[in-house]
């Protein structure tokens, strides 16, 4: 949206059609035309054999030595995956029209797609990386993603600890530019709200798996609970671990204290931002890497002027200054969890004074219209550098010819 507000044209592309139940009501205002492409490859046989042909006229040799490639794969390594992965990038290339560059979001499937397309026609390519896409099972470090990387334009870290990692990933004499963009919030969305409410409800939000660590959370209500305290907590979100987290809550009698609820629209969880004291997210890493950086709930949270409770996981400290502009306790640490949360329902002017510089943290760092303009003069630059671009061409894509 941001991008658009800035005069960007875009053309989205998606490999999955939506499921979620509940949608971003920004989604509406979105102008981009947005192109589901095939998910099964039988169910539409007809568009993928246009697509095909279209792209083998335009670029024969490309198309035919990717396909080439893409069907030793699946023969000789057993990926079922491989041409599938090829014919949506087929579907992509066919609408590109007047598109100079594509940005991929993840470093895994939409960065392979893009990478195919570079394969097939020299359009160049870069990429926004998250999360789970960089430290699950290590993920940055396997060779397929480094050569996606290193064949791209630049990549854009939402964190400058990820930027640090994949730095450190790559070999030096690959100098792929790795710039730090974080991940903003419409500030309009998220006014900072003028007084507290009275109650003490602690808010937590996030998808009910391992890496939010609730269960540490609903550990730290009991022991608030043993000593005494009077508060609410509320946990809104859905995932694997909802009975997990249901059976953990009746086994330590949290029933008429902790409650879990479901997925919230947007401008319903606002609501519930306001009507809450105090925020927490006790994210951890999980055995196999998954983690989260800097969760955007902390940022609105903060955004809203709720004192915030998190860990110290990796990255964290870029967001949550501990005892300065939010408070920050070792993670699946439920006895130190209880002990922050305690401090805050019993200090009026600590949570005031948290709440303050939190929100002057987001206004700072993590507003939209700043961190968008960074990504759209980054954006500007590449598609005014075709020279450079066409000068690297054949080095990058001989990284792919690799295996993508």
């Amino acid at each position: 949206m941001e991008l658009e507000r800035l005069g960007v044209k875009l053309h989205i592309f998606s490999s999955k059609y939506p499921t979620d139940a509940v949608s971003h009501e920004k989604v509406k205002v979105v102008n981009a035309q947005v192109t589901y492409l095939p998910e099964e490859l039988g169910a539409e046989k007809l568009r993928i054999l246009k697509a095909f042909f279209s792209v083998l006229v335009k670029y024969p040799v490309g198309t035919l030595s990717t396909f080439g490639h893409e069907l030793k794969i699946k023969i000789f390594k057993a990926n079922s995956k491989s041409l599938k992965r090829f014919f949506q990038s087929c579907c992509i290339i066919e609408q590109l029209e007047d598109i100079k560059h594509i940005h991929a979001h993840f470093i895994t499937v939409p960065t392979r797609l893009v990478s195919l397309v570079y394969k097939i026609t020299g359009i160049s390519y870069s990429i926004s990386t998250h999360a789970k896409d960089l430290y699950f099972e290590d993920r940055m470090n396997a060779s397929n993603i480094k050569r996606r990387i290193r064949a791209s334009r630049f990549v854009i870290a939402n964190s400058k600890k990820s930027a640090s990692d994949i730095k450190t990933s790559l070999s030096k004499i690959y100098a792929t530019d790795i710039h730090t963009v974080y991940n903003g919030l419409d500030l309009s969305m998220f006014k900072f709200r003028e007084k507290e409410p009275e109650n003490p409800v602690i808010l937590g939000v996030g998808r009910l798996e391992e890496k939010k660590g609730f269960a540490c959370l609903i550990d730290a209500c009991k022991i608030l609970a043993d000593r005494g305290i009077s508060f609410r907590c509320k946990i809104v979100g859905d995932g694997s671990l909802k009975e997990l987290l249901s059976d953990l809550i009746k086994k330590n009698k949290l029933s008429d204290i902790v409650e879990l609820i479901e997925s919230l629209p947007q401008h319903e969880l606002v609501e519930l931002y306001n009507e809450s004291m105090i925020f927490s997210l006790p994210c951890v890493v999980t055995e196999n890497g998954d983690r989260d950086v800097l969760p955007n709930v902390v940022k609105e949270a903060m955004a809203i002027g709720l004192p915030v409770v998190t860990t110290s996981i990796p990255a964290m400290d870029e967001l949550v200054m501990d005892g300065k502009s939010g408070i920050l306790v070792a993670e699946r640490d439920s006895l130190a969890l209880s002990d922050a949360l305690q401090k805050l329902i019993d200090d009026p002017r600590l949570r005031k004074s948290l709440a303050l510089e939190g929100r002057k943290v987001i206004e700072d760092k993590f507003n939209t219209e700043n961190n968008v303009l960074k990504l759209k003069n980054i954006l500007s630059e590449i598609i005014a550098e075709k020279a450079i671009v066409s000068q690297r061409s054949d080095e990058a894509k001989s990284f792919l010819e690799e295996g993508i």
